[in-house]
């Protein structure tokens, strides 16, 4: 599922090679990709922040921004990035703010006095912070955040901030973010990021720490989960949010099992999508869906009641197999060695519920081909 990793460090030199891939990479669509070239196992996403204490922090949103938005500074709008889509997504902020929105997902993280901290945010007002906690948000506190959004002018804050990538001496180390915000709202994406090294720049930190405030105070009394198992129960109980669950399965029979079905399932903020895999035909075109909040109490429910926490990491099986969970930080990967290859030991009723866990993402996998939309291969993600 790919959820990034991403610790921070002391400021490290750059190499202008590094810095070119850098700001390449940096450039592709505010969210990652989910799309896995047919014969590459897929990969399975990780998010864990390792906080360091290091800087200041900074002071809360204006609860009471002008009336009159005003224009970005040409100093501004000189920065990285497709000046088009800077100013469509200034355009979907003012909407948004106006009229409301569709589709929300900001996620903020930033290295403060306290650590370094994140606050991922989703339309309907859930929230998760530092991957540990769930909280909630009102719409007014969530236009709270446009405001500052459109107040910084984040539509034309450069890709990657060129104060954090002037060091002249080379190195091999990948840089690393110091602080970063990820918008999607409605047809748009934006992303601007600060790497760790070269002078600081003050608007995107000061900006994160807006948004983080607004985040800190609901998320005091947030909900978590001792383990796996528990945070399962909990979204089948309602207690939390579906989004708080992410899921990868790839099921790739062998070439010799010609009338078997696979799939590359994939689950992430309470949309599934999948794609059919044949020993014959190779992948199919992929399939997404929105699933109720229903669908997914029921399915957490079913997953919960087979203890995916203590699943063996390790089985044989003639066709690759790969499951992951991911709830906050609690993670659980199972995959399959071969058949004739050498492996663990694993005692029956293990397997068992290891084939149990499958016929439940099978059943999953058969409603999104049913329910679902069929969606282009370069927009899976």
């Amino acid at each position: 599922m790919n959820i990034r990793e991403i610790i921070p460090a002391e400021p490290i030199p750059l190499a202008s090679t590094a810095l070119a891939l850098t700001v390449l990479a940096l450039t592709v669509l505010a969210n990652p990709t989910f799309a896995v070239t047919p014969g590459q196992d897929p990969p399975v996403e990780t998010h864990e922040a390792t906080s360091t204490v290091a800087g200041d922090g900074t002071e809360a949103a204006d609860q009471h921004p002008p009336a009159t938005p005003q224009l970005p500074s040409q100093s501004v709008r000189s920065g990285f990035g497709a000046p088009q889509q800077n100013v469509d997504v200034e355009a979907a902020i003012h909407q948004a703010i106006d009229q409301g929105w569709q589709d929300f997902h900001l996620i903020t993280e930033c290295q403060q006095a306290d650590g370094f901290n994140t606050t991922e945010i989703f339309a309907n007002g859930v929230g998760i912070w530092n991957t540990q906690r769930q909280f909630n948000v009102t719409r007014d506190e969530i236009q709270t955040m446009l405001r500052a959004l459109r107040d910084a002018e984040f539509a034309y804050m450069p890709v990657v901030h060129q104060a954090a990538i002037a060091s002249p001496k080379p190195s091999s180390t990948t840089p690393r973010v110091q602080c970063q915000i990820r918008l999607r709202l409605d047809a748009t994406a934006k992303r601007a990021t600060q790497l760790v090294g070269g002078s600081p720049a003050e608007s995107l930190p000061n900006l994160a720490g807006q948004l983080l405030e607004i985040s800190r105070g609901p998320a005091a009394a947030g909900v978590g989960a001792k383990h796996l198992d528990d945070g399962l129960e909990k979204i089948a109980r309602g207690e939390l949010a579906p989004e708080t669950l992410r899921l990868m399965s790839h099921l790739k029979p062998s070439r010799h099992e010609v009338d078997e079905i696979g799939w590359q399932l994939e689950l992430k903020n309470a949309v599934a999508q999948t794609r059919s895999y044949s020993p014959k035909t190779g992948y199919g075109r992929p399939m997404r869906l929105a699933l109720s909040c229903d669908d997914l109490k029921d399915l957490a429910g079913e997953l919960a009641a087979e203890h995916p926490r203590s699943l063996p990491r390790h089985l044989t099986s003639t066709s690759l197999t790969v499951i992951a969970f991911e709830l906050f930080r609690h993670k659980r990967r199972i995959e399959t060695t071969r058949t004739g290859k050498p492996g663990p030991e694993i005692e029956p009723h293990h397997k068992q519920r290891v084939e149990r866990v499958l016929k439940i993402l099978g059943r999953l996998h058969q409603k999104i081909l049913d329910e679902g939309e069929s969606i282009a291969p370069n927009l899976a993600r």
